[in-house]
């Protein structure tokens, strides 16, 4: 699920902890007491997130456009700026589908 593939991505210490924030949300949703969740901070989260990854997206296919526009690099470098940009969409699907699902719930009672 989203949470395997964010996991996966770990990458720095502090984007790792960031994952393990966001696989704890969603396993959040699913086991614990709805009064013990945080869910204005949880949305602000996703939002936050979602931010990042859009721009990490972005960022990542400007990359692999100018690589390509200079034909330059080896081909695995350019594999491997294609492979982060699957993982960064699939990431941002993820957390758009959080962010639904946490944007139906209206309070902390939902």
């Amino acid at each position: 699920g989203v949470a395997g593939v964010a996991a996966g991505m770990c990458i720095r210490r502090a984007f790792c902890q960031t994952t393990r924030l966001f696989s704890a949300s969603t396993n959040a949703l699913d086991t614990a007491d709805p009064a013990s969740v945080n869910f204005s901070g949880l949305k602000k989260e996703t939002t936050r997130q979602i931010l990042r990854a859009f721009k990490k997206v972005g960022k990542t296919e400007e990359r692999l456009r100018k690589a390509l526009d200079k034909e330059e690099g080896p081909a695995d470098d350019l594999e491997a700026m294609e492979k982060e940009i699957t993982e960064a969409k699939t990431r941002l699907q993820g957390l758009n589908e959080l962010e639904d699902q946490l944007s139906r719930m209206k309070n902390s009672k939902d």
